[in-house]
């Protein structure tokens, strides 16, 4: 009787939601071919751009390896020059990035509050406008963006993400 009176008042205690580290931010790597979000600490500064695209580059811990994770930008990318403003981050280029990095460095970028869209320099050409909606062939038809790999979760569990299916519904079990 004792143990189903302290499992009663266990139940019902409620926990305090984590307060989110502002140091946590997403990068987009890929998983199966399709771009997918790693959660990483960095300390960002100013608009942020620099610092999560070194993270980027830097591609996949040995625990995501283990979970498939891979990246389509070499270990010897040299990091872009990227400049925020009006919520465009135009990127210079060199050398060109496969449609695979292309969608990683695009994901990752607009991850940042400042950044809506993303300006590519390759050489003398300018391609302008890329946000997620250009990369939903290197999408999973569900993204989930929230809870990551190795992220601590609390009751209850809220799922974020998107979903690109042929009737934009999808069901839970």
């Amino acid at each position: 009787m004792a143990v189903a009176v302290i499992l009663a008042v266990g139940c019902g205690e409620e926990k305090e939601q984590a307060v989110p580290d502002s140091s946590k931010s997403r990068v987009y790597l890929l998983r199966d071919g399709k771009v997918w979000p790693a959660l990483r600490d960095i300390p960002l500064a100013g608009d942020g751009a620099d610092e999560i695209a070194t993270e980027l580059i830097r591609g996949p811990s040995d625990d995501e390896l283990e979970l498939g994770f891979r990246t389509a930008l070499s270990a010897d990318y040299k990091l872009p020059e990227i400049a925020v403003a009006d919520g465009v981050a135009r990127v210079q280029l060199d050398p060109e990035l496969s449609p695979e990095g292309l969608a990683q460095l695009v994901f990752t970028l607009t991850e940042l509050e400042a950044v809506r869209s993303v300006d590519v320099e390759e050489g003398a050409a300018l391609l302008t406008g890329f946000d997620r909606t250009d990369f939903e062939e290197l999408t999973p038809a569900i993204l989930v963006e929230a809870p990551l790999s190795f992220e601590d979760v609390t009751s209850p569990l809220r799922v974020t993400g998107t979903a690109n299916t042929l009737r934009r519904t999808f069901s839970t079990s």
